[in-house]
């Protein structure tokens, strides 16, 4: 299972149950009057059911309530793309017998509607976890199966219809150790389930891998069962502190551990090298969400400690000098997207050849040395060592047929877009002093052949490098900044930016964009993806990019920001859901010239 995949599923699970704990998700129970800001700042951890968590657990998701938890299923299956979900509430319904995102029909068989619930995967299964207030109802629950008489009966087990009573969605029921293990023998044992019970917890278990925990599957998962010695994922250090700091935050919180995800992950050469390099690195990630209405958006906290067991690969990126002033004038209504990032950058430019392998490093030398040597000037310190360490990306749009795969190209359209291969976009770098780099531009200018232009306009200095007659690019010089632009209509925004004109106003309040420019963010991140979706609907040339195309027009826009606590990155996302009436038809951004 993707690893990448869960992470998003999980955090919008956590969203979405966290945007109905307090608001009008019409939840079928009644709801807590303790707000998030007041929960008991251990009851995850301290819940009963977090003693059937292994320590193997890849994602844990814990829902103060019954009800937050049906309502988060609920929307993700309504609302997003995610086809498990589907079948893993398909399969308990057709094999436990409940719907896991109804919480009235849970509580009519006996779950505690008030008390927290679990869901986490463990080694090929994803379970359900939750109390139980009437032990008898639930009792009554379990033995019906198999209660009533059938035709094709099985020796081993009772055979069970699901609704609509095909003879493809029976199951067998079989009672071993204390628990259903639940099959299909039409579908062979991918479909295989657990239903386990006792006074205190209901445990649903579906099989989503071939390989799951037990190979035969003889018997529920002793590791699962609260009586098992084996370690806790609740007792994990790690797991504890992240615990201790979200659940505070929020009525949902989850943790996600990325290393086991991707532990299957295959490489060979420098990448093996690089992906061991980052699973070392790589500890949990936990995630808490803020009560907002499900009609507005989302509000994710995202916590990423780090392995602190583990050398780091660089200690920091450093800060960056200064303040970074808005960038009115570049940033407009209808841009499709702005970035801000603010670091050393020579600690970035470090890290990045650090992850070369050796014969590129030594490429990269090799090319700094021959430009001082055709330039008569030390370009990269004089690049470096001269940027205050802020850049904003503003991209205003995307070139469609940019994006139309070359057979001899293996590029996805996603990371041509993120190499800034098909949009139309303008970088604003704050800088330290204005000479030395007007004296590597000139120098380009010299050796260009003619390409590059270079005029001085009012009190920049614009350069325009043309290829018959069209730009190509250019930058804008002045006394504290340096705009790069790769278009005409990037151009004109770089213009309006050095007249001073067209300053940000409550509009960006509004859709997020003014949060990328806080004094204690290090990165940012607003992507409008309703312009994005309609400009890429028009272009569907791979399963990836309709699948990617349908997350898109699930959200209006996303606007995610990072800062630096200590050894801790924190990050906060905004995620503004579409509307249920809006089609595939978005608003569009600037489009290329």
């Amino acid at each position: 299972m993707n690893f990448w995949r869960v992470l998003l599923v999980g955090l919008l699970f956590i969203g979405a149950t966290g945007a109905c704990d307090n608001f009008s998700c019409q939840s079928s129970e009644p709801k807590s009057s303790t707000t998030s800001a007041q929960v008991e700042a251990s009851w995850a951890r301290h819940a009963h059911i977090s003693a059937h968590i292994p320590a193997t657990a890849r994602s844990v998701f814990f829902s103060r309530d019954l009800a937050t938890t049906t309502e988060a299923f609920g929307f993700i299956d309504e609302r997003l793309p995610v086809d498990g979900v589907s079948v893993i509430r398909q399969t308990w319904n057709r094999s436990a017998g409940f719907d896991p995102f109804d919480s009235a029909s849970l509580t009519k068989i006996g779950l505690d509607p008030s008390a927290p619930t679990a869901v986490y995967y463990d080694r090929g299964y994803w379970v359900f976890a939750a109390e139980v207030k009437d032990a008898e109802l639930l009792g009554a629950f379990v033995e019906g199966f198999g209660a009533a008489p059938s035709e094709n009966k099985q020796a081993e087990g009772t055979e069970i219809s699901a609704k609509g009573d095909s003879a493809s969605e029976r199951f067998v029921v079989e009672r071993a150790d204390g628990a259903l293990r639940l099959s299909s023998p039409g579908e062979g044992s991918d479909s295989l389930g657990w239903l386990g019970v006792d006074n205190n917890t209901l445990l649903a278990a579906v099989r989503v891998e071939t390989l799951s925990i037990n190979e035969d599957d003889t018997g529920l998962p002793s590791t699962w069962l609260a009586a098992s010695k084996r370690p806790r994922f609740v007792a994990d250090a790690a797991n504890q502190k992240l615990l201790r700091e979200l659940t505070p935050q929020g009525a949902v919180v989850g943790i996600v551990r990325p290393a086991a995800w991707m532990a299957d992950i295959k490489a060979s050469g420098h990448a093996d090298t690089l992906l061991k390099r980052l699973l070392s690195q790589v500890g949990p990630i936990g995630v808490a969400a803020n009560s907002m209405s499900l009609d507005e958006g989302v509000r994710l906290r995202v916590l990423v400690p780090g392995n602190p067991t583990a050398p780091a690969m660089i200690t920091s990126l450093g800060q960056a000098e200064g303040p970074l002033a808005a960038p009115d004038g570049l940033v407009e209504p209808g841009v499709l997207a702005v970035a801000r990032l603010s670091l050393d950058p020579r600690k970035l430019y470090e890290l990045f050849v650090s992850l070369l392998p050796a014969d590129q490093r030594d490429e990269v030398a090799t090319f700094w040395e021959e430009l001082d040597r055709e330039l008569s000037i030390n370009a990269l310190r004089d690049v470096l060592d001269n940027l205050r360490g802020h850049a904003v990306l503003v991209a205003y749009g995307l070139d469609p047929n940019a994006l139309n795969r070359d057979p001899a190209d293996a590029q996805p359209w996603f990371l041509r877009t993120l190499k800034l291969e098909s949009t139309r976009e303008a970088v604003l770098l704050p800088i330290k002093e204005r000479e030395p780099l007007e004296l590597v531009l000139d120098a380009l200018t010299t050796v260009s052949k003619g390409k590059l232009s270079r005029q001085v306009a009012g009190l920049t200095i614009q350069y325009a490098w043309m290829v018959d007659g069209e730009l190509q690019w250019a930058v804008i010089l002045g006394d504290e900044h340096l705009i790069f632009v790769d278009s005409a209509v990037a151009f004109e925004h770089a213009r309006a930016f050095e007249r001073g004109v067209r300053p940000m106003g409550a509009e960006f309040e509004k859709i997020g964009i003014s949060r990328l420019f806080g004094p204690d963010e290090s990165a940012g991140l607003y992507l409008d993806t309703a312009s994005l979706g309609g400009i890429l609907s028009e272009k569907s040339d791979d399963d990836a990019h309709a699948q990617s195309l349908a997350w898109l027009n699930a959200l209006s826009s996303v606007v995610i920001t990072t800062r630096e606590d200590g050894p801790v990155s924190t990050t906060d996302a905004y995620l503004r859901i579409a509307p249920l009436s809006r089609g595939t038809e978005a608003v569009g951004a600037e489009g290329a010239p």
